[in-house]
């Protein structure tokens, strides 16, 4: 299997910038060990939100800060905090593709992503894809519902940690924002700024009282490594005597581009290699096994298990990543979990 990006060669990179700022001069590469002329960090964090650049290629880590439920021996479920997880991958506009890396090697354990209407996932020896949901349509398969899952750390990472926004709804008033987020709730953010950073957002619902969660910034020397990007955020959620840190998110290297990213940028067969000896199709309901000379339907979509959810985690883990390991199944428990206030954070929220 072909782990990397087409045309991208040692940095997987074609670089995009969608930067038109009073005072933002471009660029077109960043990365940890790079500077860059002054940005206003204020309006890169608002733009980043409500009309998010083209990110070419991130590499992140994202670190849990509290013990998580697990499937244990015999089954059991045990409480445990899991190692860090790194990813890279690239995302413009609902396009993405995501990349679990891990190892001294930095070997990709398994490849999530989206181009166009095409929703593809990975596993060692095969490919399984669905063109039944287009972006924003909520009668989702079992496919579907696993790379929605897998592109919301992309968000986390580029969307300043607030990672089910809608950002077409995204208006800005000042230092606050109004907002509905993927299952149409509305949202309320305000940004606190001190010294022309941005230093915390905290963001509230009128749908949901519960709902209380608050991400700070901090910014790399120089500030601009990142290309205005804070390069760690930690996400608390509201607990009765204040606030409790929740999720860490780290930004290794970011690139921007400097024209629009094409659909075929995101491709899945940029990712294919004589590796990938079964191709799988989602659609309508039912799994066909996809070869040269036919079309034969392998399973119903009830083959898939269901995804169990309760007011602690949401479970997304189906047999197409069977194989990924141990180190898989943390990882996606991690990305949908929904804790039950006041633990709640906002990025987890379905």
């Amino acid at each position: 299997m072909k782990f990397g990006c087409k045309d991208c060669g040692v940095t997987r990179s074609r670089i995009l910038l969608l930067i038109i700022l009073a005072g933002l001069l471009p660029r077109t590469a960043f990365s940890d060990a790079e500077t860059s002329a002054p940005v206003d960090l204020v309006a890169f964090f608002k733009l980043a939100l409500s009309s998010p650049p083209d990110i070419e290629h991130f590499e992140a880590r994202q670190i849990e800060l509290h013990a998580i439920p697990v499937v244990g021996p015999a089954g059991k479920m045990i409480q445990m905090k899991p190692p860090p997880t790194d990813f890279q991958g690239a995302r413009a506009g609902s396009n993405y593709f995501l990349q679990l890396v891990s190892g001294t090697n930095r070997e990709v354990s398994t490849l999530a992503g989206r181009s166009g209407t095409e929703i593809y996932t990975f596993s060692p020896n095969s490919i399984t894809h669905t063109f039944d949901a287009p972006a924003g349509d909520q009668n989702k398969g079992q496919l579907a519902t696993i790379g929605a899952a897998m592109s919301r750390p992309v968000s986390q990472f580029l969307n300043m940690g607030v990672s089910s926004v809608q950002f077409n709804t995204l208006v800005w008033k000042e230092n606050e924002f109004d907002a509905l987020d993927d299952k149409g709730r509305r949202l309320h953010g305000s940004l606190e700024i001190s010294n022309n950073f941005p230093v915390r957002l905290v963001v509230t619902s009128p749908d949901d009282s519960d709902f209380c969660s608050a991400i700070s910034y901090h910014y790399p020397d120089p500030p601009t490594a990142m290309g205005g990007f804070p390069d760690r955020m930690v996400l608390s959620g509201k607990v009765t005597d204040g606030w409790e840190d929740d999720l860490e998110l780290r930004l290794v290297v970011v690139k921007l581009a400097v024209k629009l990213l094409p659909e075929d940028f995101f491709n899945s067969a940029q990712f294919v290699d004589k590796k990938i000896n079964h191709t799988l199709l989602e659609s309508n309901g039912l799994l066909y096994n996809v070869t040269a000379s036919n079309v034969v339907p392998v399973h119903s979509r009830s083959a898939f298990p269901e995804v169990p959810s309760n007011r602690r985690r949401q479970f997304v883990f189906t047999w197409l990543l069977i194989g990924t390991g141990i180190p898989l199944l943390l990882l996606l428990i991690s990305l949908v979990k929904k804790r039950k206030p006041p633990k709640q954070t906002y990025t987890q929220q379905n």
